[in-house]
């Protein structure tokens, strides 16, 4: 029973609630921040981001962009080699014509080792890429990765030699299709002395390092690396997220090559990804430095322990706030669930003897999951609808998230505040509490069953709230206060999340960013539960709070000349139809001002042969330049298959080619004597194409010629086209991936 004297507390419990939500929240934004760089006088056994930066400075160049097999490549090649050349290192240059699906392109991979003790014994090898997309400059995607490894060489050779040599991979081809990787699983002969891959990526500029992706029966690996770093940020979650998305890096290659290896990268800004703001000035230093720590640690200590590693099992992982990292083996997956809910129905079990709790109402606990969860990622959706209606965009928020970002935790919030006060009325706080711990035990336990690695999300804050819980028990006086702490990794872990699924997807995604809010919130339910806490003081204010949030959000700019949208141009010259058109892929919407420098059309529909991806057209200028060609060089005689050999060639000096082949006419296909998978795709893709072409050796039907379209294309559009480019400049808008090209396509008949 409530008296007087408790009234006032009670009063003020709600509000308590909203305070440590906000002080959790707060304290994992914060700790999700990169640390400060080093400088360059740190101690030379330690990772400077200052000295990484001064070395990427020097091997970027004038930042233009250079693409696989571009003589803006070469340059930074030589640039690169340079640097590992001053430390003192041998180099070594591996060349190849490499080809992977339906991607070929010659590359030049750079080697280079930093000896161990055991000269002849498996080696650590530090992978990076040098080659960017043609859009950008690459600076974060991945050059920072090329100085970090530099970096790393540097701060190894300053200390005793490890036990195994460290060998740097600097490849080049991995934005077109792992190329430079493949190359080395293919045909370097130092394979098999590779005992463990490390990775370095990013995605954005900006940023956490996080190990986000290990090779399989990683136990051993996350041992070793939870050991080795004194910030980590690892969850198997991302491991099982990122398995089931189509990305891939150049640790996908040794993975399938059965090597065991780790995979870093730092997520942030992700709109300046394969951009022109994928520069120098737009690095964050600090993720620079967290990343570096990672790496430098990781390798240290694996380059120090036995090599291999077992990789008989999996672990399933996750740390706390990047002060630890708790793990156990994926064979306990199920159990640790099922252990927490059993001690979970002790707890239930002593709150009924000793407090009298009703043991049914634990059956609100999944009713105020369920509530909460889909009630605030519905409010999202419409939310973020309305936003998007107001601005005339499909995504509500891009250059300014913040103030939708607080509608969404305000929604959230709200949706608790008024569940507590209506399931305050069926059952007590520490029975919600209880039931909704147990609820989520179960559905930690569905996931170890689906997704062992995704379990640990749950589990680690579900400890949490045992000694939280725990504590509540232990008297009245202690009940909200243990409530308040039953609820802390909850927040704090899922928050995390929120943030991190912000930084991947951004907000155009609402829902998906507001489910693990609601989530983190379902923890302080139950302690908003006090009697008085059913006034309508905390909920009004977070209404204000989210209105206000939203009312902002909808009338600040989406894009602007910071955060601009995207928008890549093409400019298809097709002899074969006798027409030109120029066509804008616009990542985010189409403002009317470029649609009409163009008169480009309204709805966006597949328009370029060889990609079936949405874009707007309108008429363009013929280009005063010759067609590719491919030109039978030999056979063609009759045959089932024929054989026919062609030589690939831009006669303007393009960089990129296309064939495109029927595939019921296609039985196989070499490029210069390596197989690619066009038979099944119909698509044949050449970058970096020298200027005497490339051999095609194809396996064709015998029942007669065989059309294909051939197409080449180099970074660039004419001058009859540049008022669009001026448009989009003016609408805060830039291009993206492989940036503006000019393509020009004829057909043959082989």
């Amino acid at each position: 029973m409530t008296t007087a004297r408790s009234e006032p507390v009670a009063r003020w419990q709600p509000w308590s609630c909203l305070l440590v939500l906000a002080l959790v929240a707060g304290l994992a934004a914060l700790r999700g921040r990169p640390p400060a760089p080093a400088a360059a006088d740190a101690p030379a056994t330690e990772f400077s981001a200052a000295r990484a930066r001064a070395v990427l400075e020097r091997i970027v160049g004038d930042q233009a962009p250079h693409g696989v097999g571009t003589p803006a490549n070469a340059a930074v090649r030589e640039r690169i080699v340079a640097e590992l050349e001053g430390l003192g290192l041998t180099v070594e240059r591996q060349a190849a014509f490499s080809c992977r699906g339906i991607v070929c392109a010659p590359v030049v991979n750079v080697l280079a080792e930093v000896p161990g003790r055991e000269a002849d014994g498996p080696i650590v090898l530090l992978t990076s890429h040098y080659d960017s997309v043609h859009a950008g400059p690459g600076v974060a995607d991945d050059l920072h990765g090329v100085a970090l490894g530099i970096e790393t060489a540097r701060a190894l050779l300053a200390a005793d030699p490890p036990r195994h040599p460290v060998r740097l991979l600097i490849d080049e081809g991995e934005e077109v299709g792992l190329l430079g990787a493949a190359a080395f699983v293919d045909r370097h002969p130092d394979l098999h002395r590779v005992g463990v891959v490390v990775n370095a990526e990013a995605r954005g500029t900006s940023g956490t390092s996080s190990m986000f992706e290990t090779s399989s029966g990683n136990r051993a690996l996350v041992a070793a690396h939870a050991a080795a770093v004194t910030r980590p940020q690892a969850t198997s979650l991302a491991q099982e997220i990122y398995a089931r998305m189509p990305n891939d890096t150049d640790l996908t290659v040794f993975r399938e090559a059965g090597r065991a290896g780790l995979n870093f990268a730092f997520v942030g800004e992700v709109g300046w990804y394969h951009t022109p703001l994928d520069d120098l000035a737009h690095l964050d230093l600090g993720s620079v430095q967290h990343q570096g720590d990672h790496v430098l640690a990781t390798v240290r200590a694996l380059a120090s322990g036995p090599l291999p590693l077992p990789t008989t099992e999996d672990a399933v992982f996750g740390d706390v706030l990047g002060l630890g990292i708790i793990a156990w083996p994926a064979s306990w997956a199920e159990a640790v669930p099922l252990g927490l809910l059993a001690v979970l129905a002790v707890l239930a079990a002593v709150a009924a003897r000793r407090r009298g709790l009703r043991p049914w109402r634990l059956g609100l606990g999944p009713v105020a999951i369920v509530g909460g969860v889909v009630l605030t990622a519905v409010l999202a959706f419409v939310a973020a609808w309305l936003v998007s209606t107001a601005h005339g965009e499909p995504i509500p928020a891009h250059a300014n998230p913040l103030p939708l970002r607080l509608g969404l935790w305000g929604l959230a919030v709200g949706v608790a505040l008024v569940l507590a006060g209506r399931l305050g009325r069926a059952a007590r706080p520490l029975e919600l509490a209880l039931g909704i711990s147990m609820s989520w035990a179960v559905v930690a336990w569905i996931l170890a069953v689906t997704a062992p690695g995704a379990s640990v999300v749950l589990c680690v804050p579900l400890g949490g709230a045992v000694l939280g819980l725990g504590w509540a028990l232990s008297g009245p006086r202690r009940e909200h206060a243990g409530l308040l702490l039953a609820s802390v990794l909850l927040v704090a872990q899922w928050a995390t999340m929120a943030l991190t699924l912000e930084d991947v997807f951004g907000l155009g995604d609402a829902p998906v960013v507001a489910i693990p809010i609601a989530v983190a919130v379902t923890g302080i339910l139950p302690a908003a539960m006090a009697p008085a806490g059913r006034g309508r003081g905390p909920l009004v204010a977070v209404g204000v709070v989210t209105v206000v949030a939203l009312a902002v959000a909808a009338v600040v700019p989406v894009y602007d000349a910071r955060r601009p949208r995207r928008i890549a141009l093409v400019h298809y010259d097709d002899r074969a139809q006798g027409a030109a058109r120029l066509v804008a892929l616009a990542a985010d919407a189409l403002p009317p001002s470029v649609r009409e420098a163009g008169a480009l059309s309204e709805d966006a529909h597949p328009v370029l042969p060889w990609t079936g991806r949405p874009m707007h057209e309108g008429p363009a200028v013929p280009r005063d330049e010759p067609a590719p060609e491919l030109v039978a060089v030999e056979g063609g005689a009759p045959g089932d298959p024929r054989h026919v050999r062609a030589r690939l060639r831009s006669r303007r000096g393009a960089d990129r080619a296309v064939v495109l082949l029927p595939r019921a006419d296609v039985h196989g296909v070499w490029v210069e004597g390596r197989p690619v998978d066009t038979a099944s795709d119909g698509r044949l893709l050449v970058f970096g194409l020298p200027p005497g072409g490339v051999i095609l050796d194809l396996e064709l039907s015998a029942h007669g010629a065989v059309e294909a379209t051939v197409i080449d294309c180099a970074s660039g559009i004419p001058s009859s086209s540049q008022a669009v480019v001026e448009a989009r400049d003016a609408a805060d808008a830039m291009t993206f991936q492989w940036g503006d090209v000019g393509c020009i396509g004829t057909r043959v008949v082989l």
